[in-house]
Order: structure tokens, then sequence, then C-alpha cells
């Protein structure tokens, strides 16, 4: 049961992201070579809005 809480942790902010969200943070994730729990340590929002942001795209 212990394994189950630790994983969840970081789900819960997950879970509060839309899928279209969801994918880009993974794929934000793999393009900086992040994994998604540092992310989301580093605040999910500030990292999307960096993402939306005209300067962040190519």
């Amino acid at each position: 049961m212990g394994t189950l809480q630790r994983g969840n942790r970081d789900n819960r902010f997950v879970l509060l992201l839309t899928k279209a969200e969801k994918q880009a943070l993974k794929k934000y994730a793999l393009e900086q070579d992040f994994t998604v729990s540092q992310i989301l340590r580093r605040g999910v929002r500030d990292i999307l809005g960096t993402m939306q942001s005209p300067r962040a795209t190519p």
C-alpha cells in the first residue's frame, strides 16, 4: 500500500491539467530532459505559461 501513496503525490497536480496540457507537459519534459516529477516540483503552471509564450515557440 505504501508504494501507491508515494506515487500519487505528484499525480494530484497532473489530474488538474487538461489532456492537451498533459501531452504538452510530457513533450516539454522530453525536450528539456526533465522528468514530469521534476517539472511538477518546479511548478506546472509556470512552465506551461513559458511554453505558451510567443518567445518559446520556434
